[in-house]
This record gives structure tokens, sequence and C-alpha cells, in this order.
């Protein structure tokens, strides 16, 4: 059985994951292989053209992998 530290974020390709603009808080909801590809996009909140560094989408998938794992092991 594979063990949630041992899961890597490749994992996450297929899974929607959030990321909240900066400006506005308005949340948008990608695959995670989105995330992976994109630098830039347009809130649909504010309307503001909104860059995702490297560390931003590091976090993001981090933060969807520890939710996740700590769901599965509640649910244990």
């Amino acid at each position: 059985m594979l063990r949630c530290r041992d899961a890597g974020l490749t994992s996450l390709f297929s899974v929607g994951l959030t990321f909240q603009c900066p400006q506005c808080n308005f949340a948008v909801i990608k695959n995670g292989s989105w995330f992976q590809v994109v630098s830039h996009y347009k809130c649909e909140g504010c309307g503001r053209e909104i860059r995702i560094t490297y560390p931003d989408k590091i976090a993001i998938f981090q933060i969807t992998r520890t939710w996740r794992c700590r769901r599965r092991e509640v649910s244990a």
C-alpha cells in the first residue's frame, strides 16, 4: 500500500486544486496539470492578470497532498 508521504505530486495532476487570487481572493479550481504548465491567468473575480510562480505551485500541490493524506488517515 502506498503511504501518503511516498505519494508524488504527479498523483495530483488530475485532481482539482484551488488557488486564490492575491488581489481579490477569488478562488480558481483547476486540475493539477493546468497548474503545472500555466504561468499566469486572468482572474474571473477582478479581471487582473495574475502570475503564478513556481513557489506558488509547489505550495498548492503540497497543501492539497497534505489535506488528502490527513483525510485518508482519519477515514482509515
